[in-house]
């Protein structure tokens, strides 16, 4: 776990790479309200992570690289069957993200735009270990709590608890919008714009195991800027 912790972190950190001073607000010191800010997604994190090692392998979802890592067992094996659909997920979720960005261009906040290290290390791995590790890994245990656990109802959990972290993901990246009401139509984007993207992540996760999808959304965020400058 705590090298879950520390990747998880390393993510929070990449977010001082990006502008965040630029929406301190009048008469709060810049520098400070970056560091400050860093408080709340290094909390998530922390839980997220804590709270996916406690029901996760209990619901049938695994972080397979990480557990070779930890017992010293073939990491190679483990990455080959998680590089080739991750990248190709990536890709197709990279689309979506161009798509959206096209979409709602200049009504996303500008200093919200991160630098690619940290749109790599924060939405690769620490959003996944908050949103599939933690969030997913809670929606399938709640399913299983009010659905049962009979095997014809394993699909129905993973995919309510696929559906429950995506939602989750997709209302987060809601404060990231310019305009300080925003009309239905930019928070229908926002939301479909992240919700598609997740529900692919997470199939990964639970059928390929967490690294899988944070090569996804590695992937995803390269994609979308190559497709970006292609166009």
């Amino acid at each position: 776990m705590l090298i879950s912790i520390a990747l998880s972190l390393l993510g929070v950190a990449s977010l001082l790479l990006a502008p965040i001073e630029l929406l301190a607000p009048p008469g709060i010191d810049p520098v400070a309200f970056k560091w400050l800010s860093l408080i709340q997604p290094a909390i998530l994190a922390v839980l997220a992570v804590v709270l996916g090692h406690s029901l996760a392998h209990r619901n049938g979802l695994d972080a397979p690289a990480l557990r070779a890592l930890v017992t010293r067992q073939p990491l190679a094996p483990v990455l080959v069957g998680q590089i080739k659909p991750g990248i190709l997920v990536g890709l197709a979720a990279g689309l979506v993200l161009a798509a959206y960005k096209t979409f709602t261009d200049g009504q996303i906040a500008s200093a919200l735009e991160l630098p690619m290290a940290t749109r790599l290390l924060y939405g690769g791995i620490t959003e996944e270990f908050i949103a599939r590790w933690g969030l997913m890994s809670l929606g399938v245990w709640l399913a299983a709590k009010v659905i049962g656990n009979g095997n014809q109802s394993r699909s129905l959990q993973f995919w309510a608890g696929n559906c429950f972290a995506a939602v989750l993901f997709s209302i987060g990246h809601i404060p990231a919008l310019l305009v300080a009401t925003p009309p239905s139509w930019l928070i229908m984007a926002a939301l479909a714009g992240n919700f598609l993207p997740a529900l692919a992540f997470g199939w990964l996760f639970q059928h390929r195991g967490l690294e899988a999808a944070v090569i996804a959304h590695a992937a995803a965020h390269v994609a979308a800027s190559i497709y970006l400058a292609l166009i």
